[in-house]
């Protein structure tokens, strides 16, 4: 494998970690605890059993967690299309994005977008 193909499966990996930590590509799955994330409410002295309880009763009272129209999505809008821009999605690990996304039944047109964007000349 390549150094440029080295990159785009590192890029890959951690782009899919993230996504599964969140529930999926399409948010459906079983989220996967952020370390981080758990390290913060320990050191915090939060029970992960109190926050999610906390959680639930916030949407029972109407709090709702959604984003307003217009929102910045950071896989979508930020992250994916940096990753092109410098190289580290190459036509190899394009067919494992559009595998994963696939694989939830979901298509997206932003992603014809990546494929159109000209990758950066770059020393990979």
């Amino acid at each position: 494998m390549s150094d440029r193909e080295d990159v785009a499966q590192f890029a890959f990996d951690a782009v899919k970690g993230m996504a599964d930590a969140t529930g999926g590509v399409d948010g459906k799955g079983i989220p996967k605890p952020d370390p981080g994330f758990m390290l913060v409410l320990e050191r915090c002295g939060i029970s992960l059993d109190d926050f999610i309880q906390g959680l639930m009763e916030a949407g029972g009272a109407g709090f709702a967690a959604h984003l307003p129209p217009g929102h910045i999505h950071a896989f979508r809008d930020l992250m994916m299309p940096a990753l092109v821009r410098v190289g580290a999605v190459t036509e190899r690990s394009r067919t494992l994005y559009a595998a994963e996304a696939s694989r939830c039944g979901r298509t997206s047109a932003r992603s014809s977008r990546w494929k159109t964007t000209p990758p950066a000349t770059s020393r990979f």
